[in-house]
């Protein structure tokens, strides 16, 4: 495993997204996950093509903390249903290794990937049993890290519930640049998005189009989003992102809700 030095640095907001994250598979697994791990059932699966190394640093302390897929495969165990595989990638080899070796130290199965998030996700939807249930973490640095296919290719299974880190900081800081260029990170995370976004409209309009467009895609794919949009801020009240969540089934949208229902007083809802 890298060195505590090599560690990714993360900011004290990563342990929020945790926490969404821990609550969802909590709920999910009690409710349902059960229901689908054992022998001759379907298998519980969680599917994280930007897995990191399993570990990070939180900025300016000495605070280590686990990463994602591992706060969510202790969640499903600690539910009494632990994930029968989970399925992790990243661009970075030694980051997965290093998440899978921390991962298989804690008893659980993983498969592997290395790539970029559009060949991971293709090689992961090939590989995941098709009747399963599964929950998919899109966690990525940036809006250029996610295309929609990569969407697209995990919401051809049945039971996807798919948690999504939409960068709300990265379409504010650089939405004049992706508006002034022929080509843009956001022609493949929300194609179709420079029909939404008019010229003459004031840029907070056009930027909430372009969310909107990317949830009216995600409807156009069977996967709609729930009604509660947490919008994750900074130590300055700076944007970072929008965690949105989708799935097939009502009842998964339904959990998301509940959860984002109870942190209410802490966090701005759309």
């Amino acid at each position: 495993m890298i060195d505590d030095a090599q560690l990714p640095e993360v900011g004290p907001w990563a342990e929020d997204k945790h926490a969404r994250v821990r609550k969802y598979v909590e709920l999910a697994a009690k409710a349902v996950g059960k229901n689908f791990v054992g022998k001759g059932k379907a298998g519980f699966y969680y599917i994280d093509p930007f897995c990191g190394s399993g570990r990070a640093r939180v900025r300016d302390t000495a605070q280590q903390i686990d990463g994602s897929a591992l706060v969510a495969a202790a969640a499903a165990r600690s539910a009494g249903a632990p994930f029968t595989c989970l399925y992790i990638g990243d661009k970075e080899q030694f980051f997965v290794e290093d998440c899978a070796a921390r991962l298989r130290e804690r008893g659980e199965t993983v498969h592997t990937y290395v790539g970029p998030a559009m060949t991971t996700s293709a090689d992961m939807a090939r590989d995941l049993p098709r009747y399963g249930l599964h929950f998919a973490f899109l966690d990525p640095y940036d809006l250029n890290s996610l295309p929609f296919d990569v969407i697209k290719h995990l919401a051809a299974f049945e039971r996807m519930d798919i948690l999504v880190h939409f960068s709300s900081m990265d379409l504010q800081r650089n939405f004049d640049r992706f508006l002034s260029n022929d080509s843009s990170p956001l022609d493949t995370f929300a194609p179709g998005w420079r029909a939404k976004a008019k010229l003459t409209m004031p840029k907070e309009e056009q930027r909430r189009r372009v969310r909107e467009h990317w949830q009216s895609l995600m409807d156009e794919i069977g996967m709609p989003t729930a009604g509660g949009i947490e919008h994750i801020q900074g130590s300055k009240n700076q944007t970072l992102y929008w965690l949105i969540f989708a799935a097939k089934h009502k009842l998964a949208r339904k959990f998301w809700d509940a959860i984002l229902a109870a942190s209410k007083p802490q966090r701005d809802l759309f």
